[in-house]
């Protein structure tokens, strides 16, 4: 492994050839990224001084990073730190890793809300916070609800809303597959990126999501539908005549599977391609 008082341009160097040995998908912006963490520092500034050495304390550390990395833990769980809608958000293992995907999400909950003067936003499923805090940033009118089965996710939110110092949240825990929802009413949206894969797709799962992210967060332990289900029956009571639920979904055929469950009951549903392009955004109206 790396020797203490390395240079940075011998530790890039070995970072990129051991993360690449152990099959890691994108070596050399995985090494950057856990430099960059651990010295504070930015990309430009690792490349600019090649010849700073680093001390023992730093290179056992990353030393046991890279070994942790090696293992397909996720680097986000390694670092504690993941990026979403150009904010850092605190996580650990009992959280969801926050997406890129799930950004669309953000963006068009502001496009709708944008124009409200004081809209109320219930989130289910808070996990690490992100989404439910960047609405409460970007819409500081706004009265955020979240709430999550996980106690120690709460936690992690709570973390993250302090980090950033976020005032009209609330968080709650609460098992939304088994409680009426009728005490939550009069919100203009409900927004969510629920557990949707199927129990029998998780073995299909890449290491990093299936060993390491938490179980409950990423399958409903059945068909990857029963959030939609629920949150189809719940609509009536949670929002208001003119309120929208906007929720990630996964990929073909799942889009159309949970598209249909809300047929019934919703006179305006849309599927949104995400920035990859695949549909994965699910927008109803009653």
């Amino acid at each position: 492994m790396i020797k203490p008082y390395s240079s940075l341009n011998y530790i890039l160097n070995f970072g990129f050839e051991f993360l690449k040995s152990s099959s890691i998908e994108n070596p050399k912006k995985e090494i950057e990224i856990f430099l960059c963490h651990l010295l504070s520092c930015s990309k430009f500034e690792l490349y600019n001084r090649p010849k700073k050495s680093i001390s023992l304390t730093k290179v056992n550390l990353l030393n046991d990073w890279l070994k942790r990395r090696a293992k397909r833990e996720p680097i986000q769980y390694i670092i504690n730190n993941a990026w979403f809608y150009g904010r850092d958000f605190y996580v650990n293992k009992n959280v969801f890793i926050p997406r890129p995907e799930s950004e669309r999400l953000i963006d068009e909950a502001i496009n709708f809300l944008r124009d409200f003067d004081s809209p109320r936003i219930l989130e289910i499923g808070t996990g690490s916070g992100c989404m439910s805090i960047s609405l409460a940033i970007e819409l500081p009118n706004s009265d955020v609800q979240s709430i999550d089965t996980s106690e120690k996710a709460i936690n992690v939110a709570k973390i993250n809303s302090d980090n950033l110092h976020v005032n009209n949240i609330s968080f709650q825990k609460l098992d939304f597959l088994k409680t009426e929802m009728k005490n939550f009413h009069n919100f203009d949206l409900l927004i969510s990126n629920p557990p949707y894969i199927p129990k029998k797709d998780m073995e299909l799962l890449m290491p990093e999501v299936r060993k390491f992210e938490p179980y409950s967060a990423l399958t409903d332990n059945h068909d990857g539908l029963e959030f939609y289900r629920k949150l189809s029956n719940d609509l009536p009571y949670i929002l208001n005549n003119n309120g929208i639920g906007i929720f990630e979904v996964g990929l073909s055929p799942h889009p159309k599977d949970a598209k249909r469950i809300f047929n019934k009951i919703c006179r305006d549903i849309k599927l949104l391609k995400d920035y990859n392009g695949d549909d994965r955004i699910l927008i109803v109206k009653l």
